[in-house]
């Protein structure tokens, strides 16, 4: 990727991990999960019952939910957003990093685990979630290529992450890199 940024005169320079370092709330995944299952709370035009019964867990852990812990959740994810987005712009200008800490899963495992635990994350979605969820948290501007594949023909994203309401660097940074690798008319193997 670096190789790709350079041969466009940007400069990429490597970022001390400054993720680990940062203070997340003492219960984050509990915080972040309390906001995901909200957001299920109210749609009354949905038949809940033909939902998948992982969604079905999330939507009665939001309702068990009290207003007080709501609103915790809420302050506990803001404080930590503001230490984060603060180091936009003063020490990168666009992150990247990987997508996934893990391999894609075989279709099918991850479902499977979250319907075997029902209303409690799972590993393999707390690994693949766990780069790209903090700015989810944030509100930082991102975008994600299919700069590369793998041996077996997999896409690799690569997410691309501005500071607040950088969205326009971000499309002119796609747009260059959209044009350096001929990505654009790549097609994946199918399996049948």
């Amino acid at each position: 990727m670096s190789v790709y940024t350079t041969r466009l005169g940007n400069h990429p320079k490597p970022v001390r991990p400054f993720l680990a370092e940062l203070e997340l709330p003492s219960d984050s995944v509990t915080a972040l999960l309390n906001m995901i299952n909200a957001g299920l709370a109210d749609f009354p035009e949905i038949d809940w019952e033909c939902t998948e019964p992982h969604i079905q867990a999330g939507r009665a852990a939001a309702h068990a939910l009290d207003s007080l812990l709501y609103v915790r959740s809420v302050h506990d994810l803001q404080r930590f957003s503001r230490e984060l987005v603060a180091r936009s712009g003063s020490e990168f200008d666009v992150l990247l990093t990987p997508t996934m800490t893990i391999k894609s899963p075989e279709a099918g495992s991850v479902l499977a685990a979250a319907h075997e635990a029902l209303g409690a994350p799972t590993f393999p979605v707390l690994q693949m979630a766990e780069l790209t969820s903090i700015f989810n948290i944030t509100g930082q501007a991102a975008i994600f290529l299919p700069l590369d594949r793998t041996a077996s023909g997999l896409p690799i994203w690569v997410p691309l992450v501005g500071g607040p309401w950088d969205e326009a660097v971000l499309f002119r940074l796609a747009a260059q890199l959209e044009r350096a690798p001929p990505w654009a008319g790549r097609r994946p193997s199918l399996w049948l």
